[in-house]
């Protein structure tokens, strides 16, 4: 029981890790989630006392409050119905994050409500025009197939565009 235990926590850590570098609603490289290393919204997440560095406490102090907010009944061991709420709780968070702030990229006025105009030029049109590389107006069945493996824009450390890798031959 005591493996399971163990087994449970690193898994709950690890969960609680991952899940919000998964889930980046900027999508630019500078967030969580995107670019080679941990994002700046998981070092201030993680970094409690702000001193530009995350240490092993920090992670220890982390992992023990999400422990502690799993264990429901306090009894000191997470049953799976247990790990599986608070993974639960965990993509519900995330998931309200990111609508939050893919709303707020919608509203480009900030007055709390999505206009006519701004709908239209929100995400549909965003990748159209990712899509339509020669710029014609209209997107061939060629550009979908040089273009289907990218999503984001290609972006450096600095948030600068930059090319995307070669499409893959088929």
């Amino acid at each position: 029981m005591k493996k399971f235990t163990i087994l449970s926590l690193t898994a709950v850590a690890a969960a609680a890790l991952a899940i919000p570098l998964a889930a980046n609603a900027d999508r630019g490289g500078h967030g969580r989630g995107h670019g080679p290393g941990m994002g700046m919204g998981m070092m201030e997440e993680l970094d409690t006392n702000g001193d530009g560095e995350i240490s092993k406490e920090e992670i220890d102090a982390r992992r023990a409050a999400d422990f502690a907010k799993a264990d429901t009944n306090s009894d000191g061991g997470l049953t799976q119905a247990e790990i599986s709420a608070f993974h639960e709780a965990k993509r519900a968070e995330m998931k309200a994050k990111m609508e939050a702030a893919h709303f707020a990229k919608m509203d480009a006025d900030g007055d709390g409500k999505v206009s006519a105009e701004e709908f239209a030029d929100g995400p549909m049109l965003k990748h159209f025009e990712m899509l339509d590389a020669d710029d014609d107006g209209a997107i061939s069945g060629d550009e979908i197939k040089v273009r289907k493996h990218r999503k984001f824009k290609w972006r450096d450390r600095d948030g600068a565009d930059v090319p995307p890798p070669p499409p893959e031959t088929e």
